[in-house]
């Protein structure tokens, strides 16, 4: 009996144990899953950091790139204004060869028509340049395009001399006309 007596003590210890040792290990786990799940909060907090961050460096890249295509169409057009200034410049000071460096072609640009601005001043005060004298041209260009209307086609040169003759009379019409023939108006000729 006291062999039964011991054995059943040893049991009961070994029974105490283990139920220690298992609350012991289930605390263990729970520890270990808030860590994990700590964890994994972490993570996707940081997934969707990643994700804002590259949308931003996305954002970034796209305004770099329009803003160097920006810069790169503004040195073009300087460029073909430049060239377009240089190839009507009929003076030996023209430059005899392409601006490299834009700010060179901007001050040749400015100069340039600093020099028109100055000979359409001149030509304005000399009375070369008018608003009358261009209207009178619109009206002169109407009647040859209606003379040679009618010498094509009867209807249409009696359509044609109307609309002469009213150009001569209503500026407005004149300014209509000189429209269709893609002359622009009388008033963008002047100014």
């Amino acid at each position: 009996q006291a062999m039964v007596r011991q054995n059943i003590q040893d049991s009961e210890q070994s029974r105490l144990q283990l139920h220690q040792l298992s609350k012991q290990l289930q605390n263990e786990v729970l520890v270990q899953s808030s860590v994990i799940a700590e964890h994994q909060e972490r993570l996707e907090k940081a997934k969707i950091e990643t994700v804002i961050e590259e949308q931003q460096k996305e954002t970034r890249e796209d305004e770099s790139k329009d803003a160097i295509r920006e810069l790169g169409e503004a040195r073009l057009a300087t460029f073909n204004l430049y060239n377009r200034c240089r190839s009507t410049h009929m003076a030996e000071s023209r430059p005899k060869q392409e601006a490299k460096d834009v700010l060179i072609g901007l001050r040749y640009i400015e100069e340039r028509f600093k020099d028109l601005e100055a000979i359409v001043r001149q030509a304005q005060a000399e009375g070369l340049i008018g608003e009358h004298k261009i209207r009178e041209a619109v009206v002169d260009r109407q009647m040859v395009v209606t003379t040679r209307a009618a010498a094509g086609d009867g209807a249409a040169g009696k359509a044609g001399g109307a609309k002469g003759k009213a150009a001569g009379k209503n500026n407005e019409a004149a300014k209509g006309t000189s429209q269709a023939l893609g002359n622009g108006s009388g008033s963008n000729l002047v100014q």
